[in-house]
């Protein structure tokens, strides 16, 4: 049997979108403020719709 997480950190999934987020975050960081003003809203309102 496989040993049980003892954290959401040991689940691999989450260590892989953790690791993808990270990377957005040093891609954007670039953007000027308004442009991530902009983005974060259309990102908000596809997640409410379902993620398209």
């Amino acid at each position: 049997m496989a040993d049980k997480s003892q954290s959401f950190r040991d689940v691999l999934v989450w260590q892989k979108a953790h690791a993808f987020t990270q990377t957005i975050y040093r891609c954007t960081e670039a953007f000027p403020k308004y442009e991530s003003s902009r983005l974060l809203p259309g990102y908000i309102n596809g997640l409410e719709r379902g993620g398209s």
